[in-house]
């Protein structure tokens, strides 16, 4: 990405790593001043009087530390390819400017900054040894005097680099150590490279390991493409704090100044802690979204909020949240947690303080409302006592709703006032008061509305009725007396009669004549109420029934009288009179006699009362028999049954509740006339009477059926597997049934193919059925074969033929045609004939074996060998017979002559019908004629394929 701070064409990677380098590198520290101060404030939300808007502040205030720095130059060939100026000449100028900077005073405050100079080509060399501000011109002069030159060795200017820090560096928390190396990064061996720089990044020193950052500077103006791509890989993977590049060689002076510009962490944050932890008292909810880091990032589990800042720098870094108070519980004045900072501080030491939260008032008023009533009125006073609990207002509002068994009656926005109820309903039951208060605080915010209630039980107004009240006996008496009861109102009562002034503490008056009287009821709120009482005369009424007399039938049992209802019956019937007793007489003179031990009875019956005042009304009690006899035995249930197998018919009796009973039986047959007499059905009917005629019956249906299958006579054949010339006939087979004296035999034979004529299955199904269609079957199944290979008649015989020059194809055909005369014949089908012939040459009447093979239908087959030869026996034809040669002497025995004249036989040529021919001489010396000269008679020889010359 483009780093605005520096030239167009200058980038970087990882900045945000790389200025957190930088400040490491120019850092100070100091024992004098503060370097971190923390504030924090706690104030009223302006909307939410439960909820304060709480802001933690943390401000840096860091110091300087002495830095050493070791510069590695690239000084390889491939620094001045061009264009000019050339990449070395822009790492000179940049490290002179950085060397010039490093030591102004505002940059090394503490006089303590020291730098290095390595440079390097296929090999390093430390230039200049770590050195301060008075080996500055030495450093500059060194950079002004690299020349380059040679291939590159990048690991080894680091692992210079790096003996130099460990040798000469300062190794404790007040200094940085750092690498800068300016490269273009070509030809760097890669792994060997990177893995020189990962080293550097670490040094241990007394047991200790102390971190080292490594800063690449990529001057690549002069590459591009995959090797740019490549040298830059290779430099990103040698820092671990920041890779800068330039493809136009800018002017490098502004990387250095953010460097230049940075300081130490004035607090650093522990590892795996959170810098910060704000502890949240009970009773506090952090109000979710609320939370704002303007650093890092906070969390919040629970009653703790993290907060992860790296570190603090040279800034003022703010934790915003809002709590919010959970229930009305947490009131008034309170301390809402504390906060914790762990850190290390620019020093190295381990630090950890503890601030307690600014204290904050949560508002909680209490309106307390209540209300009282007094006398027999419609008014009820109401009230509020407001308290604060050390959160005061600025302003309060009350509203009242009051309620009469839920129904709104009236409002009232006074804290304190008297409600008078005008409404229709009485003025009675559950009277509620609703209070709602709202107020607002200091930061303005308005309390959520508070709502309490208050509730009054309005007693129900008073009522009373008479309870109980006594006539006298008898006209004119003063036995009469009533009782009058209060209700509702407010207990106690008291109660006088017609107007008298004294009261008594029970409402029952006594020794009254006929006449009106007036009870009054006084309560103890001094409400009254009144009752009017009537006091009557005698009686001259009938008495009435109360269980009058009704008609009653019961089932007969065999006695006189089932179970005593007839008796219960007569004394069973009631009646009241309004001023005694009434009592009940019957005329019964006993039950008249009917069928069995039935019969019935008409009754009068008379309910009269003291007085001597009756009445009267007529009953019927009646016995009878509804109930049908029963069967003593257990009956004979529907079954099935064989044609040959019919139960006879079961003996039943029966008895009956009220006297005897008889049992009759008919029995009818259906179906035992038609084709098939041995199925049809049987119903038997046992019917019982009792002496009133009730009857019972019971039926019972046999089924008569033939399910039993005809079975065969003879012994029945079995499976077999026969040779095909071998199937034996089907036997004849007869049966017998049970029921049926005219079975039906039925026979069926079908064929079944196999893999040849000659095999096949006969599958024979004889079939035996009655009338009722019960039938049997039995299948043989007979496996018929050809396992019988032909039989060879006549064996095949050899043959001999001279040879044609053809291959005498015809002559063999004509051989095998005829199977070499073979001949053969099969039990069960007709013969096919092959053989083996190959088509093979007979070399001088050497046999070759034919096997001819003779297969019946079903692939049995049997062989006969016999063999065919063909012999030559007439010797190769002189075509052109061989000449004479003479030859002028050349004195060397003209041996290339004699010998291409031997050698083409002299110009003879042969032929031969059946081979080819081969040429032989006698030729063994000339004769030794004058000088060089001689001669030889040579006879010439020609023979074939099998020897004829």
């Amino acid at each position: 990405m483009r780093n605005q701070l520096l030239f167009n064409k200058l980038y970087n990677r990882g900045i945000i790593k790389v200025l957190m380098l930088f400040t490491f590198i120019f850092s100070f520290s100091s024992a004098l001043g503060q370097e971190v101060i923390i504030n924090k404030t706690a104030v009223e939300n302006a909307t939410e009087c439960q909820q304060f808007d709480v802001e933690l502040s943390i401000t840096g205030n860091p110091v300087d530390k002495p830095q050493e720095v070791v510069l590695i130059i690239d000084r390889s060939g491939s620094m001045d390819d061009g264009p000019y100026p050339e990449p070395i000449d822009y790492a000179q100028d940049a490290a002179i400017a950085f060397v010039n900077n490093f030591f102004l005073p505002a940059n090394n405050p503490t006089g303590l900054n020291k730098v290095a100079l390595v440079t390097f080509n296929s090999s390093a060399t430390v230039n200049v040894h770590l050195t301060g501000s008075s080996g500055q011109n030495t450093i500059i002069n060194a950079i002004n005097a690299i020349t380059t030159g040679g291939t590159t060795n990048t690991a080894d200017a680091l692992i210079k680099a790096d003996n130099e820090l460990t040798t000469n560096g300062t190794f404790d928390c007040a200094t940085s150590r750092s690498i800068i190396l300016l490269s273009d990064g070509v030809a760097n061996n890669g792994t060997t490279a990177i893995a020189a720089g990962v080293a550097a990044q670490t040094t241990v020193v007394g047991g200790v390991t102390y971190n080292q950052s490594i800063f690449s500077i990529g001057l690549v103006g002069a590459i591009s493409g995959n090797t740019q791509t490549n040298a830059l890989n290779i430099l990103d993977g040698i820092q671990n704090a920041g890779l800068f590049w330039t493809e136009n060689n800018a002017d490098l002076s502004g990387i250095y100044d953010v460097i230049l510009g940075q300081l130490v962490a004035a607090a650093t944050q522990l590892p795996g802690q959170a810098l910060v932890s704000d502890i949240i008292q009970a009773g506090f909810s952090v109000v979710p979204g609320s939370i704002e880091a303007s650093k890092g990032s906070a969390i919040n589990v629970g009653q703790i909020i993290s907060w992860y800042v790296n570190s603090v720098g040279d800034e003022t870094i703010t934790l915003k949240y809002t709590i919010s108070a959970d229930n009305e519980s947490v009131c008034g004045i309170q301390q809402p947690g504390n906060s914790v900072i762990n850190y290390e501080d620019s020093m190295c030491n381990i630090q950890s303080r503890t601030f307690t939260n600014p204290n904050i008032c949560v508002p909680c008023p209490d309106i307390s409302p209540t209300l009282s009533m007094s006398g027999c009125t419609n008014s009820v006073s109401y009230s509020s006592n407001l308290t604060q609990n050390e959160c005061p207002s600025i302003n309060d509002s009350f509203s009242w709703e009051f309620y009469l068994n839920g129904d709104l009656v009236g409002t009232s926005n006074t804290a304190n006032g008297t409600f008078e109820y005008t409404g229709t309903p009485l003025f009675q039951g559950n009277f509620t008061a609703e209070l709602r208060y709202s107020g607002n605080y200091s930061s303005g915010c308005k309390y959520p509305d508070l709502v309490e209630q208050a509730t009054l039980v309005i007693p129900n107004v008073l009522a009373a009725s008479i309870t109980s009240q006594t006539n006298p006996e008898c006209e004119g008496a003063n036995t009469g007396q009533v009782t009058v009861e209060a209700i509702d109102g407010t207990p106690p009562y008291q109660y006088s009669i017609d107007g008298g002034s004294n009261y008594q503490n029970n409402g029952t008056f006594s020794g009254l004549t006929a006449g009106n009287y007036t009870v009054e009821v006084l309560d103890d709120a001094g409400c009254t109420v009144t009752v009017n009482v009537t006091i009557v005369d005698g009686d001259g009424e009938d008495p009435t029934w109360t269980n009058p007399p009704t008609d009653m039938t019961v089932e007969c049992d065999g006695t006189a009288d089932p179970n005593g209802a007839f008796a219960n019956w007569l004394t069973s019937f009631t009646g009241t009179d309004n001023s005694g007793n009434a009592t009940v007489t019957n005329n019964s003179n006993g039950l008249s006699d009917l069928c069995g031990t039935t019969g019935s009875e008409t009754v009068t019956f008379t309910l009269t009362d003291d007085c001597g005042n009756s009445i009267s009304a007529d009953a019927t009690f009646t016995i009878e028999d509804t109930i049908d006899p029963t069967f003593n035995e257990a009956l004979p249930g529907d079954t099935t049954v064989e044609c040959d197998n019919i139960p006879t018919a079961n003996t039943l009796t029966a008895s009956d509740n009220c006297g005897t009973a008889t049992v009759n039986l008919t029995e009818t047959l259906d179906g035992n006339t038609d084709a098939c007499p041995s199925e049809y059905t049987i119903t038997r009917v046992w019917t019982a009477t009792d002496e009133c005629g009730n009857t019972t019956s019971h039926t019972q249906i046999i089924t008569v059926e033939d399910t039993t299958a005809p079975t065969f006579n003879e012994a029945l054949p079995g499976d077999a597997t026969v040779e095909c010339d071998n199937v034996p006939a089907a036997d004849t087979l007869t049966a017998s049934d049970n029921c049926d004296a005219n079975v039906t035999v039925d026979f069926n034979e079908v064929r079944i193919d196999g893999s040849c004529p000659s095999n096949y299955t006969l599958v024979r199904t004889w079939t035996i059925s009655d009338c009722a269609g019960n039938s049997t079957s039995y299948t043989q199944n007979i496996t018929v074969q050809d396992t019988t290979a032909p039989t060879i008649d006549v064996e095949a015989g050899d043959i001999v033929v001279e040879c044609d020059g053809t291959g005498n194809s015809g002559a063999i055909q004509a051989w095998l045609d005829v199977n070499g005369g073979a001949s053969a014949s099969d039990n069960c089908g007709t013969v096919t004939w092959t053989n083996n012939y190959g088509g093979d040459t007979s070399d001088c009447a050497t046999p070759i074996e034919v096997i001819f093979t003779a297969t019946d239908e079903c692939g049995n087959s049997t062989t006969t060998t016999a063999t065919y030869a063909i012999s030559d026996t007439t010797a190769p034809t002189i075509d052109v017979v061989a000449s004479d040669l003479t030859v002028e002497c050349d004195g060397a025995g003209n041996s290339t002559a004699l010998q291409n004249w031997l050698d083409t036989n002299g110009g003879a040529t042969a032929s031969d019908d059946c081979s080819a021919v081969a040429w032989s001489n006698d030729f063994t010396a000339l004769s030794d004629d004058c000088g060089a000269t001689g001669s030889a008679t040579v006879t010439f020889t020609v023979t074939d394929g099998c020897g004829n010359t």
